[in-house]
């Protein structure tokens, strides 16, 4: 009983991460979200250990994603100014994929479109029409500012406020 007994934190840390794994894992989340003051279902979220759930309830951020480049567009409905679904996501990737083709072109966010072609795509978009950007009828810089309207009319940023404190947390702000 007259020895000293050294106290190793290491020893006792790698003991119970490969003993009992769940109980290592659950300190250790339990640890970071008191540190960076983060709720642990946030945490859990944003190191992919549970699926998001997406806006409206839509399901989770997995299943939302596989199904949106197989998604048959029906129950279309309007795209500007509502809060995101699968069908307003869909529709908004004809944009994005054909600006993806065209990143090259000067002044491509700056410039802005023709207002009446705008127009024209917006409501073909609402709608839920499939469009061909590749014929010609739109220049590029109408896609660009029709995308850039349809972000700044989200009802919700896409870097929502729910998780703001997170995006923040995140950023090292």
């Amino acid at each position: 009983h007259g020895q000293t007994v050294i106290f190793n934190p290491d020893f006792f840390v790698e003991k119970l991460r490969h003993e009992k794994p769940e109980v290592f894992t659950e300190l250790v989340v339990s640890n970071i979200t008191r540190l960076i003051d983060l709720p642990g279902a946030e945490l859990a979220q944003l190191m992919g250990e549970e699926d998001p759930k997406l806006p409206g309830g839509i399901g989770t951020a997995s299943g939302f994603f596989r199904s949106l480049m197989s998604l048959k567009r029906k129950d279309k409905g309007v795209v500007f100014g509502s809060p995101l679904t699968e069908e307003g996501i869909a529709q908004v990737s004809q944009l994005i994929e054909y600006l993806h083709k065209h990143l090259r072109m000067e002044g491509l966010f700056r410039v802005p479109g023709n207002s009446l072609r705008q127009q024209i795509l917006k409501d073909a978009l609402n709608s839920g029409a499939d469009i061909d950007l590749e014929s010609g009828e739109f220049h590029s810089n109408d896609v660009a500012s029709l995308l850039k309207m349809f972000l700044g009319e989200l009802p919700e940023p896409l870097l929502t406020h729910k998780h703001f404190q997170a995006h923040l947390k995140i950023a090292g702000e």
